[in-house]
């Protein structure tokens, strides 16, 4: 499996569950997706945070743990948070790396 991860030298950045709901291993980016800066003054005082459009897998329609059903991508926009300030606004997932289409 190829991965990616997000990074704007030289800070790492990281997807939080807060910011992009449950099972963030399902979301995934084509390596021509462009990423932009963006400012939010509510999470720790105006911090660049980072955002981009990628696909999810849509797990609504099946929540089973094994499933022969091909899964479905739907559009999402991520938010990715300095790796260094993460855990800020409780206990949930977080990930480095994300998967490439």
């Amino acid at each position: 499996m190829r991965i990616h991860e997000i990074r704007n030298i030289p800070i790492i950045y990281c997807l939080e569950q807060i910011d992009n709901g449950d099972i963030l291993q399902g979301i995934m980016l084509n390596k021509d997706t462009e990423i932009y800066e963006d400012f939010d003054n509510e999470f720790l005082g105006d911090m660049v945070i980072l955002k981009g459009n990628a696909k999810k897998i849509d797990d609504s329609l099946d929540n089973n743990l094994y499933s022969y059903n091909q899964y479905n991508l739907k559009d999402f926009i991520f938010k990715a948070v300095p790796y260094f300030a993460w855990a800020n606004r409780g206990i949930d997932e977080m990930s480095v790396c994300l998967n490439k289409l």
